[in-house]
């Protein structure tokens, strides 16, 4: 996930639902789960609010897999469809123009975007690899060879190192199911792997791309608690403070970001027995607070988005 510069200025023009026109800055933009169907739209970090930008995007039921990916130079979100196999959706922002493309490859379980190309990360044979993704027509080109030779299962999502051209994913290879960072060359497809130490279940994760190191959100007793994987020898640095306190929290795959300026890290989780609420944790020293999301919200992915576009949106509420 996630990447680049956007500062969305989200103008409300529209009441719904008997909320009222206003107008402030959002952050984040999410791909959401809407009546089965998916909508793009924008959350805000300092209070919940969420508005989505023009109508569901298939006007019937339409799943996705493998998260999004940001190219903030085009303002272009990009994400996969399972519609005749796997298919690649390309959303123009604000409008969003949406464009899509059938995948010359299907099993897509990650999208990431280099500043470049896209690349993909893929399941093949119950095995794992990558390739890239032609945005233009969906030809996907598988690089090197499946990664681990047998099965290997994997948790959380994919990340990338741009300017280091490696992307990181965690997972379990078959027979010995450790806990294993991978870390892929973008190029070749050659992986090196690391089991990660102390032994301890990633639950997302998201490359620092100025800070140079791999932050992730770590599933400990059912907690989250921030902490910095090296994918060199696959040790493992905590965070001082805990999240929540340390209460459990359930998240989905591919719903992080990271504002590397300010120092943020943003996940979309539900602690227990409350409701889906946006988290911001301090990089520095792991402290984090949440932001009730709206009832009914669902979102699927996330992306952090700095720069300067003005979005026409409506804001929701469900009550």
């Amino acid at each position: 996930m996630h990447r680049g510069s956007l500062i969305v200025f989200a103008v409300i023009l529209t009441s719904i639902m008997g909320v009222a026109s206003t107008t402030h800055a959002q952050n984040l933009v999410a791909l959401f789960s809407v009546s089965g169907d998916r909508q793009i739209g924008t959350i805000n970090p300092t209070d919940g609010s969420v508005s989505l930008m023009g109508s569901p995007i298939n006007g019937g039921s339409l799943s996705t897999s493998g998260g999004s990916a940001y190219d903030p130079a085009a303002n272009t979100l990009y994400f996969v469809a399972n519609v005749a196999g796997q298919t690649l959706y390309t959303a123009a922002l604000p409008t969003p123009a949406i464009t899509t493309h059938v995948m010359t490859t299907t099993g897509a379980l990650g999208l990431e975007y280099d500043g470049a190309l896209l690349v993909g990360f893929f399941s093949v044979s119950g095995d794992r690899q990558i390739g890239t993704v032609n945005a233009a027509d969906g030809t996907v080109t598988l690089l090197g060879s499946p990664i681990n030779g047998g099965n290997l299962s994997t948790s959380a999502n994919s990340t990338i190192n741009i300017a280091g051209g490696r992307l990181y994913f965690a997972g379990s290879p078959s027979p010995s199911n450790t806990n294993t960072i991978y870390s892929v060359n973008t190029a070749t497809g050659v992986a090196t792997g690391a089991a990660i130490t102390p032994d301890t279940a990633v639950a997302l994760m998201i490359y620092d791309q100025t800070a140079g190191v791999l932050r992730a959100l770590f599933n400990i007793g059912g907690g989250r608690r921030l902490g910095t994987i090296d994918p060199a020898t696959g040790a493992v640095v905590l965070a001082p403070n805990l999240i929540n306190g340390g209460a459990s929290i359930s998240t989905s795959s591919d719903t992080i970001a990271l504002s590397e300026s300010t120092n943020e890290l943003f996940f979309v989780g539900t602690p227990n027995g409350g409701n889906l609420s946006v988290f911001t944790v301090d990089t520095t020293d792991g402290s984090a607070t949440a932001q009730e999301l709206p009832a009914g919200t669902s979102a699927v992915s996330l992306e952090y988005d700095p720069g300067s576009v003005p979005v026409m949106l409506e804001r929701l509420s469900i009550d």
